[in-house]
């Protein structure tokens, strides 16, 4: 699982502000892609948002879990708000767990709020860390990493990360467990900003990644990024198998890393627990920046047993005159095997992607989802793309109607016996006068139908 994460302003508390919680059914918007074959019909059926917060983070990370029979989604987000402001503190943070088929709340944990700024909280499934027979939440809070229960949000216990400034971690990503008992380990990317000149002006930044053995508490690598301000870390992504690389790795973005004098950014595959530089590849210069910003592991396409990558570059330039890539890569070589591009002109495609490798599903074909990002600042709504994988056929989109929010910054999918489930969320975080607009998280039931003839 990747992550993406940042510094950025925070919203305003209401005081009931659990029962300033939206729940509603809406009506669909529905598209089809253009072709023969089959299309998607995607379907907007519940949506949560908080009207009442002026600024606020909502969706922005999440993680999916299961019910304890493994049937049913459960979407865990993090939900602070606070006074407007940028770099401003949150007053609350509370982690929720929603309902992934209603969006109804299934439980809602409050947290210490952190003494730095902190945009977003990491979260992700962790496995089963209690024997409850479900999978728990690890949350970054900070520099403090917090087990809750999946079934109840009950704190199950919590690590400080010492030598840590909570400030200054940019993303996070946890391992996966596979089995009862394994050791979870964490990414977390640091940047140290040194010599001020100015706001948001430094004269060097120092950019690293430590590996943390969450199981045991210990550091056990630190990769140094090497190359000032090229964003080291700006997406971290696990391999814990060994499969790939041969060892276990995390593949760390820096989409600013510079080549030659061009900026292209690269993907880096280090070890996990030595921090050996295991494999690296760059961007194109033609592509401009923006290579690495967004990492999702994706199931094997061309038959050598080994899981694909797919790589966001949302600021390479199209020929549509929008923005963003998705290249579609071999998971070992890095190798590029297709590409997915920005479709019409201002848009930004590639800034979130996730795929899900349905067994057992209704629908089954291996699926990969792109977001393409609105904006805050435009207001033009985001949309959700959702492609059919090998051969990257485009077969299905929703278009939020809503804008004024970042949307989408998180995407989850679910497939199962009673079909596919796409949760997107979307959050309000800029400071922007007259911006009332509440974040929220959507979810979307996907129907796969005959694409009519003619289309």
């Amino acid at each position: 699982m990747g992550t993406r994460s940042g510094s950025r302003s925070v919203g305003r508390l209401c005081a009931a502000f659990l029962a300033s919680l939206l729940l509603f059914r809406v009506e669909a918007q529905q598209t089809e892609a253009e072709g023969a074959g089959t299309a998607l019909l995607l379907t907007k059926s519940w949506e949560v948002a908080d009207p009442t917060a002026e600024f606020g983070v909502l969706g922005r990370q999440t993680c999916l879990l299961t019910d304890a029979a493994g049937e049913k989604p459960v979407i865990v987000c993090s939900r602070l708000t606070g006074k407007g402001g940028e770099f401003a503190l949150p007053d609350h943070v509370v982690i929720e767990a929603l309902d992934g088929e209603t969006g109804e709340l299934r439980w809602s944990m409050p947290l210490q709020p952190p003494k730095r700024a902190q945009g977003s909280l990491p979260i992700a499934d962790i496995g089963d860390r209690n024997g409850d027979g479900h999978p728990d939440a690890g949350v970054v809070l900070g520099n403090v990493v917090i087990a809750l229960s999946g079934r109840t949000g009950e704190q199950l216990g919590s690590l400080v990360l010492d030598n840590i400034d909570e400030g200054k971690i940019r993303a996070a990503a946890f391992s996966a467990p596979t089995g009862k008992g394994e050791d979870v380990f964490l990414a977390l990317s640091i940047k140290n900003l040194q010599g001020m000149l100015e706001p948001g002006h430094y004269t060097s930044m120092n950019e690293e990644v430590k590996v943390v053995d969450v199981t045991r508490g210990v550091v056990v690598s630190t990769i140094v990024g090497g190359k000032p301000f090229a964003r080291f870390g700006e997406s971290l992504l696990m391999e814990p198998t060994g499969k790939v690389y041969g060892k276990p790795a995390v593949l760390v973005g820096a989409p600013v890393f510079v080549h030659d004098g061009h900026t292209v950014g690269a993907l880096l595959a280090y070890g996990l627990e030595n921090g050996a530089l295991l494999k690296q590849v760059t961007g194109t210069a033609g592509d401009g920046s923006g290579f690495g910003s967004s990492l999702a592991w994706l199931p094997d396409l061309n038959g050598d047993s080994l899981p694909e990558i797919a790589i966001g570059c949302p600021s390479a330039s199209t020929a549509s005159g929008g923005q963003g890539k998705v290249l579609i890569c071999d998971g070992k070589s890095l190798a590029t095997l297709s590409i997915i591009e920005a479709e019409r002109a201002e848009e930004v495609l590639g800034c979130t992607v996730q795929s899900t490798q349905p067994f057992g599903c209704t629908i089954t074909r291996d699926l990969l989802c792109v977001g393409v990002m609105s904006s805050s600042l435009t207001k033009l709504p985001g949309a959700v793309r959702v492609y059919a994988l090998p051969g990257c056929e485009k077969i299905g989109e929703f278009v939020e109607t809503v804008g004024g929010i970042d949307f989408p910054e998180s995407l989850q999918l679910w497939c199962g016996e009673s079909g596919l489930s796409i949760f997107a969320g979307g959050c309000n975080l800029m400071v922007i006068p007259d911006s009332r607009t509440p974040a929220r998280i959507v979810g979307l039931r996907a129907e796969l139908r005959p694409r009519a003839t003619g289309k």
